[in-house]
């Protein structure tokens, strides 16, 4: 779940899908978001074209039922080259997938420095591809982290945790004034 921009870096995640299809990995991508750029959309769609993979990657666009999509999801994946704090990671966080995302903005803190998904480097493909395929190969270990970052949204991202800064905060405040 990416809106179709530049920044969000489908072609590294595409990329990557060469490694797996080279390696006999069994997957199929889907790519959902919003079309903000459809100059960026087509180099997309070339990229799947020359790469033979139009069997494997299938672009959704726009999805209205999300939580839909992510039940029917093995993993999340963010392939970005820049983030702030993104919502489809707390959205995957938040059904359980096991999550690999590259190491922006404040995806690593999320992922608890890797103990609850995978980070690796943007503008890797290959490195994306192995923790892909350590995913698709160990479910066990995937669940489990997936488990533990639902667990860290809930408690850190959620109205619980927010909640909780927030009074930690406002004393603070009366501590100092």
């Amino acid at each position: 779940m990416a809106n179709f921009r530049s920044q969000k870096d489908h072609l590294n995640l595409i990329n990557a899908c060469v490694f797996l299809r080279n390696e006999n990995i069994n997957f199929k991508l889907f790519l959902a978001g919003s079309i903000e750029d459809k100059e960026y959309l087509e180099k997309i769609n070339n990229q799947i074209n020359n790469l033979y993979l139009n069997e494997k990657i299938i672009i959704l666009g726009p999805v209205v039922e999300i939580s839909d999509l992510l039940s029917k999801a093995d993993i999340g994946i963010l392939s970005s080259v820049s983030e702030g704090l993104p919502v489809a990671l707390l959205e995957y966080g938040l059904a359980g997938l096991p999550v690999i995302c590259t190491d922006v903005g404040q995806c690593k803190d999320v992922l608890g420095n890797g103990e609850f998904g995978w980070v690796v480097p943007s503008k890797n493909p290959e490195k994306m591809a192995l923790a892909i395929k350590e995913v698709l190969l160990d479910m066990q270990l995937a669940s489990l982290k997936g488990d533990k970052l639902k667990n860290n949204i809930f408690e850190n991202y959620g109205s619980k945790g927010f909640l909780l800064k927030y009074f930690q905060l406002i004393k603070n405040i009366k501590k100092i004034c």
